[in-house]
């Protein structure tokens, strides 16, 4: 909850009673709690069982910011709203409003609302494209020193002597000001001092233009030089693009890549932008100097630990959620000694995994079963104490078909987990990946899809922005047979008699282009041959359909139950990506020198782009520009009076 309570009006009609306004100070930490009442044409609109998120374009229209409502009473959502994002910016937005969302779908957005972000007067926060009041105004300033100067040269009268004196002196101004030029490449902001000495320089013209009545010729000159500085500065100004002295700490990665280190400087119109990037790829990345997150990039991963045969499947892993068991896992209740949880298709290669759950039972045994397959029978692993323990890591060497967990005790389970290695984390439900940032763990909800690869490296990615938002771009279909087609019925026999093509229908020509090895099958190799006798069971898409190849003494019949017996996976490229919208989340904190990693079921390889800040070398730079135009000063000082 933030110290300072805001309270607006809105109506989803979008006819605004009154203005409604929200003021936000930059470089506040999560100060401001919003809370708005919500109106339907004037009728106060409930929202019970619905989700308000409220939603703002930064003012200078490069970022937006978006935060769920943490609290609803009645027609009344409460955000709590993080400045970091929302006040990164100065400025006023008109571009603001609360959303009624179903699921991740936006129903409807109200009238809008107006954003203030007052700017912060301290140092330390980002440069973030504030336009410079004392570079517009040293520019104005030498624009007025010089025309002073012209007018001098009008005015004056010939005395030659004084007038080679005031030559001299105006080119050792021009000097000074190069040498400025050369200190202002480190900052921009010093340049307020510069303005306080443009005026000095005009001060100090219109006094020599009293002065020197009889220097026409030397006032002319000196008029020259004042324009010549004055296109040297702009000159410096624009050339600020390259800070050549900011020291940029390096992301490290614990694997394949390395850090990446990027920014950029450059002033249009007095507008100082200072863009610094940090960057690196891997499994694990320690952060270097970081703000606030750029992008995030998770990569798909697929892993077949062997050859596939029909009898002796080998399926190919993915990135998916942690938590590997579907359906009731977050409460399940029996009311006398039973089957807590039971799963339906698991299909888990042989490997190292923990089962979890937990559960108010102080007292009652319990046991995890699986099998391998649909006519096998049950194994089970030691019978344990709840009051013990309600975790147990396990190693099989077989495939993990089907699982379930009994217990003898009726009584509410909660949290119920299944996972890869030998460690129980905490609970997290089916389906979700997380980013973990040291500690701290930020769930995201893949929502069914999968992140694969293939073998010619093609693979999905799931990207979060600066904003939060999440999407993937899939490059790679993947199916179960045949549970995802509509048909395995159309049977062709090959010439050999021994062999059926097995055409699985269901799927559009478009999405699959014609591959012969660049794909993945868990009962078969992903290849194709015309040589018929010389390969057994294998399967390839041709003509944008997906082609099993059943080696053996088949007819069509038992080839037809054989394949819709067995529950194959097939992974495959898809001929055109596909973007899937998956919402918005928090972005998570990225601070200074922490380890981010991805939490899933097959560890990714991701990408980390995040802002830095470096404030104090501009604090630094800022001080040696002042010193040059002190001396700067002295000199045009020294015009003055010759």
């Amino acid at each position: 909850m933030g110290i300072s309570t805001q309270t607006i009006t809105v109506d989803l009609s979008k006819q605004p009673t009154r203005p409604q306004v929200v003021r936000l100070g930059q470089g506040d930490k999560r100060g401001t709690t919003l809370v708005a009442d919500v109106y339907d044409n004037g009728a106060a609109y409930n929202l019970t069982g619905k989700t308000a998120r409220f939603s703002m374009r930064a003012p200078d229209g490069t970022a937006s910011y978006s935060v769920v409502a943490s609290s609803y009473n009645g027609n009344k959502a409460t955000f709590d709203l993080d400045e970091t994002y929302a006040a990164s910016v100065a400025g006023k937005t008109d571009t603001a409003y609360i959303e009624i969302l179903s699921g991740s779908t936006v129903i409807c957005s109200t009238s809008r609302i107006t954003v203030i972000v007052y700017r912060s007067a301290s140092q330390g926060l980002p440069v973030s494209g504030a336009y410079s009041d004392a570079l517009e105004e040293a520019i104005h300033s030498a624009s007025t020193a010089a025309s002073s100067a012209n007018s001098a040269a009008s005015n004056a009268n010939t005395k030659a002597t004084r007038a080679e004196n005031a030559a001299t002196a105006a080119n050792n101004a021009t000097q000074s000001a190069n040498t400025a030029k050369d200190a202002a490449n480190a900052a921009a902001s010093a340049a307020t001092t510069a303005a306080g000495s443009a005026t000095t320089a005009a001060e100090a013209a219109n006094s020599a233009k009293d002065a020197a009545n009889a220097a026409a010729t030397a006032a002319n000159t000196a008029a020259g030089n004042a324009n010549a500085a004055t296109s040297e500065a702009n000159a410096a100004i624009e050339a600020m693009g390259d800070i050549s002295e900011l020291a940029v700490p390096e992301m490290t990665a614990s694997v394949r890549g390395g850090a990446k280190v990027g920014g950029s400087t450059q002033v249009v119109g007095g507008k100082l932008e200072v863009k610094l990037s940090e960057s690196a790829t891997g499994t694990s990345i320690t952060t270097g100097s970081t703000s606030a997150l750029r992008e995030l990039q998770v990569h798909g991963r697929s892993v077949q630990d062997g050859t596939p045969t029909p009898d002796a499947p080998v399926a190919a892993q993915v990135v998916e959620g942690r938590n590997l068991l579907s359906g009731n896992t977050q409460s399940s209740t029996i009311g006398a000694a039973g089957n807590f949880y039971q799963t339906t298709v698991l299909d888990l290669p042989a490997g190292t995994y923990t089962f979890s759950f937990k559960t108010e039972l102080t007292s009652g045994v319990w046991q995890f079963l699986y099998r391998s397959d649909e006519t096998s029978g049950w194994s089970s692993l030691e019978t344990k104490q709840i009051a013990s323990s309600t975790s147990i890591t396990f190693t099989v060497a077989d495939v993990i078909h089907q699982a379930r967990a009994y217990c003898n005790t009726g009584g509410t389970f909660t949290d119920i987990q299944l996972e890869k290695g030998s460690i129980a984390t905490p609970y997290i439900p089916y389906g979700f990946i997380s980013i973990v940032v040291g500690d701290t763990e930020t769930p995201i909800d893949l929502q069914g899809n999968k992140l694969a690869s293939l073998p010619d490296g093609t693979h999905d990615e799931l990207h979060i922005d600066s904003a939060g938002r999440v999407w993937i771009e899939k490059r790679v279909g993947r199916i179960l047979t045949p549970t995802d087609v509509s048909n395995v019925n159309n049977l062709t026999q090959v010439t050999d008699g021994a062999r059926w093509n097995i055409d699985v229908d269901g799927l559009n020509s478009e999405e699959i282009p014609n591959s012969s090895t660049n794909g993945y099958c868990s009962h078969t190799p992903f290849s194709r041959t015309l040589a018929l006798g010389s390969l057994g069971s294998h399967v390839f898409t041709f003509g944008g359909k997906i082609y099993y190849v059943i080696a053996g003494d088949f007819t069509a019949s038992t080839a037809v139950t054989w394949v819709n017996s067995h529950q194959m996976t097939i992974i495959y490229p898809l001929a055109t990506p596909q973007t899937i919208d998956l919402g918005y989340i928090a972005p998570p904190a990225i601070p200074s020198g922490s380890v981010v990693t991805i939490s899933a079921s097959l560890t990714p390889t991701f990408e980390l782009s995040c802002w830095t800040e470096h404030a104090s070398e501009l604090a630094d730079m800022t001080a040696k520009l002042a010193n040059e135009i002190i001396s700067l000063r002295a000199q045009i000082a020294a015009l003055a009076t010759s």
